[in-house]
C-alpha cells in the first residue's frame, strides 16, 4: 500500500490574465512593401484613357518611428521603418504613346494600384475600421474593398507573361517571357503604337540606388524587364493577381474616400500633427461613409483598391494600412427598466447617441497613462519596452437610463474556480462630476450567455481611482447565487436575478465553464436626466490568489491464496478532492473512495465425492464505489459538508460465475461422445447506484455459453482400390482414401440477459430488457485425402420477446428469435500430383453475410441484404529440372557430353520453373430479399440467389467479376540472372446505372541483374564487388463501357532502371561503395479527346560514392604538432558524396513537352561515432549541400554542423 500527500503551487505568479487587452485588435495588414501591390483596374466612373503617371515605391531611406509615433520606445539599430510612396503626376500620361490622354480633364485624372486578398481573409464581417497611418496634404485618397476586376486595361482578356507552350502555362518566368503585360518587346511596341519612343508602352523596369533622388524610382513599376527586382522575386507579371487561373471581372465592392485637403475630416481620430504624420479612422459599416459598386457582401472581400486623383501633382506616404477588428464585439445601446436589464424591446436611442470599442496604447496615444503599477514588458537585453494597452468604452450622448456594451466569446470555455479573486483595472473619463451620488456606472459581466451571468457594477470616479477597480471575491458571488437558488419559489422556473451591493447574479452561472465576457457603461441619472459623453478604460482583467490547498490519497491490497481451494484479492483506495498528482493543475471536484473483492477459483468440486468427476470452480466478485463533490454538481457553489452526501455517486456491483466440467478419465463410449465434450459455463451480475440526476439506477443480467466438440474422433476411412496396388492403376488412385466423418467439428452458443430500472430526478422511470443469442457451428473434412474441406457458420438473434421463439422437430416450424446476422464461409484446396515435373494446386474460397432487419425477416415485409464472395484460383509450376533431368549423376565426370539429352538437360536446369495463376473473383450485393438464398448460392457454386425480392431492390444491386492472369520465369546465364513476368487483369462490374470494364495488362515486366562482376579477371584488383541491374515495365489500364466500348479513361506507365554498385575494401581498412542508378519512367493517360490527353515522363539520375573507416588505438597515435592520443573504443568514420539530378516533362492535349521541374542536388556529409561508454555514445556530423533549381534559376546553399550524444538508462 502507499499513501500520498499533494503539497501544490500550481502558479508561482499566484495570477493568471484572461484578457490583459494586449491582443485585443483582429486585423487584416494590407501591407505597405511595393511587390504587393501591382497596377488597378479602372474604377467605376473611370476610364483608361484618363490614367496618369503615377510611381508606388518604398523609398532607400526610411522614416525614423518617432517621428510617426513620439512615445514608441525602439532600439537604437531599428529606429527607422518603410512606408509606401504614391506620388501623382496628372499632366503626364500613363503610357508615353498615349495620344488620348491631353484630351481628358484634369480632374478626371486619375491611377491606382491593387492587391488580393488570401482565401482565408476573405471574411471581413468583423472588421470595424479601417486605419491608415499617412503624409500628404493633396488630392484624394479612395479606397475599393469587395469583388473588383482584375482587367486592368479592359480588353476582357488575361493579360500574361505565362505564355502558354504546347498548351499549358507553367507557371515560372522564363527567358523570353519577361516582356511585360502587353506581351511585347520595345521594337514590338514601337511598331505597334506607330512611336519613335525608345519605350513606347511605359513599362521598362530599371531601379539603381545612387543618392535616392526621386527620380530613381521613375520605372521601378515596369513590368518588362523586372525578373531581376528583388521586390518581385521572379513572380510572373499577370492580371490575374489572386491566382486562381481566371481573369475575375465582377465590381461588387465599398468604395470609401478621404480628402487629404481637409484637415478637420470626420475619419481624423489623432488630430494632432506629428511631422505631417495623421491616424485615419474609417468606421467601415456606418451608413454615410461609404457607397456601393455592385453588391458587395463583407463575408467576400476579395481585393482592396488604393486610388488617387487629384488636379495637381501629389505625394501620399503610407506607414501602415490595415482593416481592423476587435475581439471584443459591440452589442451597441439598449434602453434599461429600473433593475438595469436590456429589455427586448425598449426606446431606440437618439440618432446621434453613439458607443464604440477600440484600444489605446502607450506607443501611439500621447494621452494614455497606464494603471498604476503596469506597463510594459521590458525587454532586458535591448531595453525597450513594449507597448501597455487598454479597452475603450466610448459613449456619445448616452441617454439616461441606457447602457453601451461590448461582449467577447471564448471558444473554449474557462474555468476560474481554482482562483479566489478577479479584477480588472477601470479608468474614469477625468471631466466626471464627483458630487452626484449617480452618475456613470461601468459593469463587467462573466458566465455562460447573456441570461447566465455574474456581474459586478461600481460607479465610475475619475482616473484610475482604486474605487473603480473590479473586485470580485468568488467565494461571495457563489454563495449568493446559493442563497438565491435555495430560497426560489417552489416550482418557480424564472430565472433567478438578485443584486447585493457590487454583486449581480442572472440565471444560472458557473464560473467553472465561462464561455461569455462583457463590458459596458450606463447612464445611472435619474436627476438631471442629461445624455453624457466620454470614455472608459479597462485594462488588466485576471483572476488572482490561487487555491494551494494540501490533498491526500492512499491505497493498499491483499492478495491471498488458501492453500488448493481458492485466492482472495482484496483492493482499497481513497482520494481526498484536494489531492493533486504532478500533472495536474487543478484540484480534483470530489473526493472519492472504492474498494473491491474477489474470490476466485474456489473448488466446490473437492468437498464432493472424486468418483463424482466433475470439476466446479465457483468465482464471486464485490465491488463499492463512493464519490462526494466538493463542488455543487454543474456549479461553482462548494458544498457544506452536511451537504455533500446529498449530491453522492455510489454504486455497488456483485457478481457469480461458475464453469463445470467433467474431467474423469473413462471409457465409455457414451460418456466420451456427451459429457467429456461438452463445455458450459454461467456468470450472473447485478448492480446498484444512485447520483443526483439519476438517484434509483440498478441492472442485472447472466451469461450462460455452451459448446460441443467432436474433433479427435477415430478416423472412419475406407481405400476403395487399395487392393489394386500391384496393377496398372495409378498409384494416386491406389492410395486413394475416402473419409466418413469430419476431422473436425465445433458447436457453440451464447445467451446473454440484461435488465435496467432507473428513475431521474423527475420521476422518469426507464425500463429495458434485453435477450440475445449467438450461436456458430465450425467443421473440417476431408472426404477424400488430399481434399480438405472448411466450413463455418454464425448467427446473432435476439431473443427478447418470448412470441419468437418457439421450439420444434420441424425446422420449417421452428423459430429462435429474430435474427440479426447470419455469415457463412467455405473453402477447399486440391494439390494433384499427376505429373512429377508439375506442380498444381487448386483452390476456392467463399464467403456469404446476411443482415436482416430488424422485424421478422419470415413475416411479409421482412428483407435480407446479402454479400457473398468467391474466389476460384488455379496454380501451375513447371519444373524443368525435374522434366529434362539435373544433366548428370552423382560422380560421373565432368566434361564436355554431345548427348543432346544432357545437353538439354543443362540448358533447363538454368531456367527457374515456369508458374501460371489464374484467380476468378465475384464479388455480390443485393437487396430486398424476401427469403435466404439456397445453399448452393451461399457457398459460392451459383450467382443467383434464386428467391423472391422487392420490386425496387434491384437498383441497389453490385455485381463485380474479376479475372486474373499472371506467369512469371527466369534464366541464369554466365553469373547473370533474368527474370520476365506477365500480368493481366479483368474486371467487370454491373450496376442499375450501367457495366463498366476495367482491365490491366503488365508487360513486359522484366529485370536482368549481373552480380558477380568482380570475378572478370580484369576487374579483380581493382574491385572487391561489382554489380549490375537493369529493370524494365510497362502496364496499361484501361476503363470502357461494357456494352458499347467507349472508353473511360486509358492510362500507359513506363519505366526504365539501371543500377551498378561497386565496393572494395582497402588494405588499411577503408571501405568503398559506389552506386550509379539511372531511371526513366512515363505515363499516359486519355480522358476523353482533346487537352485530356496527358502523358508524363520522369527521369532521375544518382550517383553516390561512401567510404567507411573504423580503427581504435589503445596504444595512442600521433598527431603532427600534437602528443599521443590514446582510445580503447572503437572510433568510426565515414564520408557520404551523392549528386542526383531529376527532371519531369508534361505533355497535354496530345501536344508536345513541356519540362515541368529540373534540379540537381550535390551532398557531402561526413560523421563520426564513439563509444565512451557502454552507456554514453557520442560524436560529430557535418554536412554540406547545394541545390539548383534549373527551371527557376534558384540556388540554395546549406551548411551543418552537429554533436550529438547518446545516454542509455
Amino acid at each position: 500500500g502507499e499513501i500520498d500527500q499533494s503539497i501544490p503551487n500550481p502558479n508561482t505568479k499566484n495570477k493568471a490574465f484572461i484578457d490583459d487587452f494586449e491582443g485585443s485588435l483582429e486585423y487584416t495588414d494590407l501591407s505597405i512593401r511595393r511587390g504587393v501591390w501591382t497596377l488597378s483596374s479602372p474604377p467605376e466612373g473611370r476610364e483608361n484613357d484618363a490614367r496618369c503617371r503615377m510611381w508606388w515605391y518604398n523609398p532607400y531611406h526610411r522614416v525614423l518611428i518617432t517621428d510617426i509615433w513620439p512615445n514608441k520606445e525602439v532600439e537604437r539599430t531599428e529606429d527607422k521603418t518603410n512606408v509606401l510612396t504614391l506620388r501623382l503626376f496628372p499632366d503626364d500620361p500613363h503610357r508615353p504613346s498615349d495620344t488620348l490622354f491631353a484630351s481628358t480633364e484634369v480632374s478626371s485624372r486619375w491611377n491606382g494600384i491593387m492587391r488580393a486578398f488570401f482565401p482565408g481573409a476573405y471574411d471581413q464581417t468583423r472588421t470595424k475600421f479601417l486605419e491608415i497611418w499617412l503624409r500628404g496634404e493633396k488630392g484624394v485618397l479612395n479606397i475599393d474593398l469587395g469583388q473588383i476586376s482584375e482587367d486592368g486595361d479592359g480588353d476582357e482578356n488575361l493579360d500574361t507573361e505565362d505564355k502558354e507552350k504546347n498548351g499549358q502555362r507553367d507557371g515560372r518566368l522564363d527567358d523570353d517571357e519577361d516582356t511585360g503585360l502587353d506581351g511585347m518587346t520595345d521594337p514590338e511596341e514601337q511598331i505597334y503604337y506607330n512611336s519613335s519612343l525608345s519605350d513606347p508602352a511605359g513599362d521598362n523596369w530599371s531601379y539603381e540606388h545612387k543618392t535616392g533622388a526621386e527620380k530613381e524610382y521613375a520605372k521601378i513599376n515596369g513590368t518588362q524587364g523586372n525578373r531581376l527586382d528583388p521586390d518581385r522575386l521572379e513572380l510572373i507579371d499577370t492580371e490575374d493577381i489572386n491566382s486562381n487561373s481566371v481573369l475575375d471581372v465582377a465590381n461588387n465592392y465599398y468604395h470609401y474616400s478621404i480628402d487629404l485637403n481637409d484637415s478637420t475630416s470626420r475619419f481624423l481620430a489623432d488630430p494632432e500633427d506629428n511631422k505631417g504624420w495623421r491616424l485615419y479612422r474609417i468606421p467601415l459599416k456606418e451608413p454615410g461613409n461609404y457607397t456601393e459598386e455592385g453588391s458587395p457582401d463583407w463575408n467576400d472581400i476579395r481585393f482592396a483598391r488604393l486610388w488617387l486623383y487629384s488636379s495637381r501633382a501629389c505625394t501620399v506616404q503610407i506607414v501602415s494600412i490595415q482593416l481592423v477588428g476587435n475581439r471584443w464585439q459591440n452589442l451597441g445601446i439598449l434602453s434599461l427598466d429600473s433593475l438595469q436589464r436590456a429589455l427586448p424591446i425598449g426606446q431606440p436611442p437618439p440618432e446621434e447617441a453613439e458607443f464604440d470599442i477600440f484600444v489605446i496604447n502607450t506607443h501611439e496615444n500621447r494621452d494614455y497613462t497606464p494603471p498604476p503599477g503596469v506597463a510594459g514588458i521590458l525587454n532586458r537585453q535591448t531595453q525597450v519596452r513594449e507597448k501597455e494597452q487598454s479597452l475603450v468604452l466610448k459613449y456619445t450622448n448616452l441617454k439616461p437610463l441606457h447602457q453601451g456594451s461590448a461582449y467577447r466569446f471564448l471558444y473554449d470555455p474557462e474555468d476560474y474556480t481554482n482562483y479566489r479573486y478577479l479584477k480588472m483595472f477601470v479608468h474614469g473619463p477625468e471631466d466626471l462630476a464627483p458630487e452626484y451620488p449617480e452618475g456613470v456606472e461601468f459593469f463587467l459581466r462573466l458566465g455562460r450567455d447573456s441570461t447566465n451571468f455574474y456581474e459586478y457594477h461600481t460607479r465610475v470616479l475619475p482616473g484610475w481611482d482604486d474605487q473603480n477597480e473590479v473586485v470580485i471575491d468568488i467565494e461571495e458571488i457563489t454563495a449568493l447565487k446559493a442563497y438565491a437558488l435555495n430560497n426560489r419559489e417552489p416550482g418557480s422556473s424564472e430565472p433567478i436575478d438578485t443584486t447585493a451591493g457590487h454583486y449581480r447574479v442572472r440565471g444560472n452561472p458557473t464560473l467553472s465553464r465561462v464561455q461569455w465576457l462583457s463590458v459596458g457603461v450606463i447612464n445611472a441619472d435619474s436627476l438631471e436626466f442629461e445624455p453624457v459623453s466620454g470614455e472608459i478604460w479597462v485594462d488588466e482583467l485576471r483572476v488572482t490568489d490561487i487555491r494551494k490547498e494540501k490533498g491526500l490519497a492512499g491505497d493498499f491490497s491483499i492478495n491471498a491464496k488458501l492453500a488448493d481451494l481458492c485466492n482472495i484479492n482484496f483492493n482499497f483506495k481513497k482520494q481526498d478532492s484536494e489531492f493533486r498528482n504532478l500533472t495536474t493543475k487543478k484540484e480534483g471536484y470530489n473526493s472519492t473512495m472504492s474498494y473491491q473483492m474477489s474470490i476466485s477459483g474456489i473448488q466446490v468440486h473437492r468437498f464432493l465425492p472424486y468418483s463424482f468427476g466433475y470439476s466446479l470452480p465457483l468465482s464471486f466478485t464485490y465491488s463499492r464505489s463512493l464519490t462526494l463533490p466538493k463542488w455543487k454538481t454543474g456549479s461553482d457553489i462548494i458544498l457544506p459538508k452536511e451537504l455533500r452526501e446529498k449530491e453522492k455517486t455510489e454504486n455497488v456491483s456483485k457478481g457469480i460465475s461458475f464453469n463445470p466440467s467433467f474431467t474423469k478419465p473413462t471409457k465409455n463410449w457414451l460418456l466420451g461422445l456427451t459429457l467429456k465434450r461438452i463445455s458450459t459455463s454461467f456468470s450472473y451480475r447485478t448492480s446498484s447506484g444512485t447520483s443526483l440526476n439519476r438517484p434509483v439506477n440498478k441492472s442485472s443480467g447472466y451469461n450462460i455459453t455452451g459448446g460441443y466438440n467432436l474433433s479427435g474422433i477415430k478416423e472412419l476411412s475406407f481405400a476403395p482400390f487399395g487392393w489394386a496396388k500391384t496393377s496398372l492403376l495409378p498409384k494416386s488412385l491406389t492410395q486413394t482414401r475416402f473419409s466418413l466423418l469430419p476431422t473436425s467439428l465445433n458447436f457453440s452458443g451464447n445467451v446473454r440477459r440484461t435488465k435496467t430500472y432507473s428513475v431521474d430526478n423527475v420521476g422518469n422511470v426507464t425500463e429495458t430488457f434485453t435477450r440475445d443469442f449467438d450461436g456458430g457451428i465450425n467443421a473440417q473434412a476431408s472426404p477424400i485425402n488430399g481434399i480438405p474441406l472448411k466450413y463455418s457458420m454464425s448467427t446473432s438473434r435476439d431473443i427478447s420477446d418470448s412470441k419468437t421463439i418457439k421450439f420444434s422437430f420441424n425446422p420449417k416450424n421452428a423459430k429462435l428469435g429474430i435474427e440479426r446476422t447470419f455469415t457463412e464461409t467455405f473453402s477447399t484446396n486440391y494439390s494433384p500430383k499427376w505429373f512429377g515435373f508439375l506442380d498444381t494446386r487448386f483452390s476456392f474460397e467463399s464467403s456469404y453475410s446476411e443482415n436482416s432487419d430488424r422485424t421478422d425477416s419470415y413475416n411479409q415485409g421482412g428483407t435480407r441484404r446479402v454479400t457473398n464472395r468467391n474466389t476460384r484460383q488455379a496454380n501451375i509450376t513447371l519444373n524443368w529440372e525435374r522434366l529434362f533431368g539435373s544433366g548428370g549423376k552423382k560422380g560421373e565426370k565432368k566434361g564436355i557430353s554431345l548427348n543432346p539429352l544432357k545437353l538439354l538437360a543443362n540448358l533447363t536446369k538454368r531456367i527457374d520453373p515456369v508458374g501460371i495463376t489464374y484467380k476468378k473473383t465475384g464479388n455480390f450485393t443485393r437487396s430486398g430479399l424476401l427469403a435466404r438464398p439456397p445453399l448452393a448460392y451461399r457457398l459460392g457454386f451459383t450467382d443467383e440467389p434464386k428467391v423472391e425480392r422487392t420490386g425496387t431492390s434491384y437498383s441497389r444491386d453490385q455485381v463485380t467479376f474479376a479475372d486474373a492472369y499472371n506467369a512469371n520465369s527466369g534464366i541464369k546465364v554466365l553469373g547473370t540472372k533474368i527474370n520476365v513476368s506477365y500480368s493481366k487483369s479483368i474486371g467487370r462490374t454491373k450496376t442499375s446505372t450501367g457495366d463498366t470494364k476495367n482491365t490491366s495488362t503488365t508487360f513486359p515486366d522484366f529485370d536482368f541483374g549481373w552480380g558477380n562482376l568482380g570475378n572478370i579477371w580484369l576487374l579483380k584488383k581493382f574491385v572487391h564487388n561489382l554489380s549490375y541491374r537493369f529493370d524494365y515495365f510497362k502496364r496499361e489500364d484501361k476503363s470502357e463501357k461494357e456494352n458499347t466500348g467507349e472508353l473511360i479513361n486509358e492510362k500507359t506507365s513506363e519505366k526504365i532502371s539501371h543500377k551498378i554498385t561497386l565496393s572494395r575494401n582497402w588494405k588499411s581498412g577503408v571501405q568503398t561503395s559506389l552506386n550509379i542508378n539511372k531511371d526513366y519512367g512515363t505515363d499516359q493517360s486519355l480522358q476523353g479527346v482533346g487537352r485530356n490527353r496527358n502523358a508524363t515522363k520522369n527521369y532521375k539520375n544518382s550517383v553516390s560514392l561512401t567510404n567507411k573507416y573504423s580503427f581504435s588505438a589503445p596504444h595512442g597515435i600521433k598527431i603532427p604538432l600534437l602528443r599521443k592520443i590514446k582510445f580503447k573504443s572503437t572510433l568510426s568514420l565515414s564520408l557520404n558524396i551523392a549528386l542526383t539530378s531529376s527532371k519531369q516533362e508534361r505533355s497535354v492535349g496530345g501536344q508536345g513537352y513541356n519540362t515541368i521541374q529540373e534540379g540537381s542536388q550535390l551532398s557531402i556529409t561526413a560523421s563520426s561515432g564513439y563509444s565512451f561508454s557502454q552507456q554514453v555514445t557520442g560524436g560529430f556530423s557535418a554536412k554540406w549541400l547545394d541545390s539548383n533549381d534549373k527551371k527557376t534559376k534558384r540556388k540554395m546553399h546549406t551548411r551543418e554542423l552537429g554533436i550529438w550524444l547518446m545516454l542509455k538508462f
